[in-house]
């Protein structure tokens, strides 16, 4: 096992971190969302664990299993709110093409919590609306 930085390798395993986000969504600009609150950045952060299961004789292309976990919180830079948890395992197939050049396929699920959820999709009572039911 050693690790370098933000990497830990032991074997065929590798540990790192991951992250994603998405952009705010402004109620004018999303039909469904008029009159609620806007949506705000959402950054996402945590571990990753890769697992080779296998590796091509020529050493130019691999199955991975991918494993990233991460923390989702809501921010617009002043303000830092609880978004969930999300889970995303993958089945990621990469082919070397040429020496900067690579293919990569994969297959996931999604997973998140209720917080995370309520977050994206969540209508609260007072913004119900005859073509916007309760969502909690």
């Amino acid at each position: 096992m050693r690790a370098r930085g933000q990497w830990l390798t032991a074997g065929r395993l590798w540990l790192h971190l991951s992250v994603a986000g998405t952009l705010p969504i402004a109620r004018e600009y999303n039909i469904a969302r008029e009159g609620m609150p806007d949506l705000l950045w959402l950054a996402e952060i945590g571990p990753t664990a890769d697992y080779q299961l296998r590796q091509g004789k020529d050493k130019q292309s691999q199955l991975l299993l991918r494993l990233p976990l991460r923390k989702a919180i809501a921010t617009d830079a002043r303000h830092w709110d609880d978004a969930g948890w999300r889970f995303e395992p993958q089945l990621r197939w990469q082919q070397k093409i040429a020496a900067d050049l690579q293919w990569t396929s994969q297959v996931s699920l999604n997973w998140s919590d209720k917080n995370y959820h309520q977050y994206l999709y969540g209508v609260a009572p007072a913004y119900v609306t005859t073509d916007r039911p309760l969502y909690s």
